[in-house]
């Protein structure tokens, strides 16, 4: 029995401890209880629509990275939805203390064949970077009419803003379509670890075509809960016009992309961009941020607490 496999039930529970207790700490720390219950006291018909809508697309969100996932890693394994469905919702557990949420990806492989954990991690990040791609090639055209509409000078001719969207870019989308080609020249060369070479021969073995559909479904999840997120500002009494919702919410995503975080500090870095993104087109601040929070409860917390089930039902 390997070392690993040996301790691995004492690891579970620890992460299944260390992600409640986040959460709880999270909960119990929040200082705007009284004015974000004011916020959903006594909702109208439409109101409750709003948020019912939102709470609708919950399942298609983690489907479309369920669908993603079992694109990712089918020439490796090939699983079912059902079981990709599990392994997204467990990743949700193993990632929500961690930097940027980069647990997701052990926590996924684990459901796998031993063989294929460590080339799946690797798939895994793939499957990020298209998302993070999508992300910025959506929330870059936005934020540029942000700053222009906002007419914010100051932030408009930070030049080393726009320097660093600009090589982000320029290097994910490179690392993104040359993956493969990267992998077949490190392959030339002897590797003796059979671990390190499996996974090189799985991002190898990525088609131009898989990477496409790959990105196409990160584009139609960032779509979705985008349109969340204009369903919760509805639900809170926030009307903006399509252009402002368009504008603000995809700069807002941008941000809160690029900025390292655990999940223990996500919510107020989402509340805080919100803010900042969202306040800039309503006089309500209070609701803004907390529709922030509410989509972070709805999209992360729910479905930490559905994949901590999972999780611990996991073997090894």
């Amino acid at each position: 029995m390997s070392f690993f496999r040996k301790y691995y039930p004492v690891l579970k529970w620890a992460i299944l401890v260390l992600a409640y207790g986040f959460l709880f700490y999270k909960l119990s720390t929040f200082d705007n209880y009284y004015d974000f219950i004011n916020q959903m006291k006594s909702p109208d018909c439409l109101q409750l629509l709003w948020l019912l809508l939102t709470l609708v697309l919950l399942p298609l969100n983690w489907l479309l990275e369920a669908v993603k996932w079992r694109e990712l890693i089918s020439d490796l394994e090939q699983i079912s939805l059902t079981k990709s469905l599990q392994t997204i919702f467990s990743g949700i557990t193993t990632g929500f203390f961690t930097p940027n949420r980069i647990g997701e990806y052990p926590g996924r492989a684990l459901f796998l064949n031993s063989g294929s954990r460590v080339p799946a991690i690797a798939l895994g990040f793939v499957g990020s970077l298209a998302q993070t791609l999508a992300i910025l090639v959506c929330g870059v055209p936005a934020a540029i009419l942000f700053f222009i509409v906002s007419s914010n000078a100051s932030q408009l001719s930070s030049n080393a803003l726009w320097v660093f969207f600009a090589v982000s870019g320029l290097l994910l989308i490179t690392l993104y379509c040359c993956l493969p080609i990267i992998s077949s020249h490190c392959l030339r060369y002897p590797i003796k670890n059979e671990k390190i070479r499996n996974t090189l021969q799985a991002l190898e073995a990525m088609s131009g075509e898989k990477l496409l559909k790959v990105f196409l479904l990160s584009l139609i999840r960032y779509t979705v809960f985008c349109l969340q997120f204009f369903l919760v500002l509805r639900f809170f009494g926030i009307r903006l016009s399509v252009a402002e919702a368009v504008i603000g919410i995809a700069t807002n995503y941008l941000f809160v992309t690029f900025t390292p975080s655990i999940a223990l500090s996500e919510a107020a870095i989402r509340g805080s961009y919100a803010i900042i993104f969202i306040g800039a087109f309503t006089d309500n601040v209070l609701a803004v941020a907390a529709a922030g929070i509410t989509l972070w409860l709805i999209n992360y917390c729910l479905p930490m607490i559905i994949g901590s089930f999972v999780f611990s039902k996991s073997k090894l």
